[in-house]
């Protein structure tokens, strides 16, 4: 599959099943009614396939994640995946590419409106303090942790 071919035995997916709990989440704006009507793993590919993205794009959304769930102690639940991986990656691919997709093409991907897409993208960004640059060092030692080749 195109741009999801370098990842190995499942250990981008495995990123976000180690973030999920089974606790409550809290009510924010990521919070879904439902679960997502297809599996983690389909999003990924889902987002990977149309958005043509690298195994590294996933990797430095995850860095996100953790910094968006330490600031707001928040549980990462099915509820609430869906739309945060979306707007990592989306914010990972906008800060290290020198091309993407608009706002609108990638609310068509991930299956949400454009404003709410733009209003997740803004709260993400605030809860996170605008640290989004993820340098080398914290990279390699994240990637180190779950034994993902650099590519």
């Amino acid at each position: 599959m195109p741009g999801i071919e370098k990842i190995q035995n499942g250990k981008i997916y495995r990123i976000y099943h180690n973030y999920l709990s089974t606790k409550q989440e809290k009510n924010s704006v990521f919070l879904a009614i439902d679960n997502g009507p297809i599996s983690i793993e389909d999003y990924i590919d889902r987002l990977a396939k149309y958005l043509h993205l690298k195994d590294w794009v996933f990797v430095v959304s995850a860095i996100y994640i953790r910094r968006y769930l330490e600031k707001t102690n928040d549980n990462f639940t099915l509820k609430n995946a869906y739309r945060i991986i979306l707007v990592s990656t989306l914010l990972a691919s906008k800060y290290f590419n020198d091309f993407s997709y608009s706002n609108k093409y990638w609310s068509k991907i991930g299956g949400i409106s454009v404003q709410e897409l733009n209003q997740l993208e803004i709260s993400m960004l605030f809860t996170i303090d605008w640290k989004i640059h993820v340098d080398e060092e914290e990279y390699v030692n994240f990637e180190k942790k779950i034994d993902i080749p650099i590519v």
